[in-house]
């Protein structure tokens, strides 16, 4: 899963703790940073288009059963971009893919 943390100072005056040169490298003092010793976490995720699901995660279905499958609650939800573009969070496609049961070895041998 792609994920990108930002850390904000949260203290409008200079630090002299443990994170203080941490917090410095990542950017300073910002002074719309919250004064009440919360760091701010914002987590970026990665949007994949409907070719991405066939050419990088080898998702064989077409569009049409793509929305069957969401309409029924088994496949994640689309994103509206656009009024003709949709995209997926590539963490909930991957999660998807983790959960589909895998073929046993015997299955594979009796076919």
């Amino acid at each position: 899963m792609y994920s990108h943390v930002h850390l904000a100072h949260v203290a409008k005056e200079p630090r002299t703790d443990t994170l203080a040169p941490l917090l410095t490298i990542v950017g300073g003092v910002r002074p719309d940073a919250p004064t009440f010793g919360v760091i701010q976490m914002h987590t970026t995720h990665r949007l994949t288009s409907k070719r991405e699901l066939k050419t990088i995660y080898g998702i064989p279905y077409s569009l049409t059963h793509i929305g069957r499958l969401e309409a029924a609650g088994e496949f994640p939800k689309r994103i509206r971009l656009g009024k003709n573009r949709v995209a997926w969070y590539a963490h909930e496609i991957e999660e998807w893919i983790d959960s589909r049961p895998r073929v046993s070895a015997t299955i594979v041998a009796a076919a």
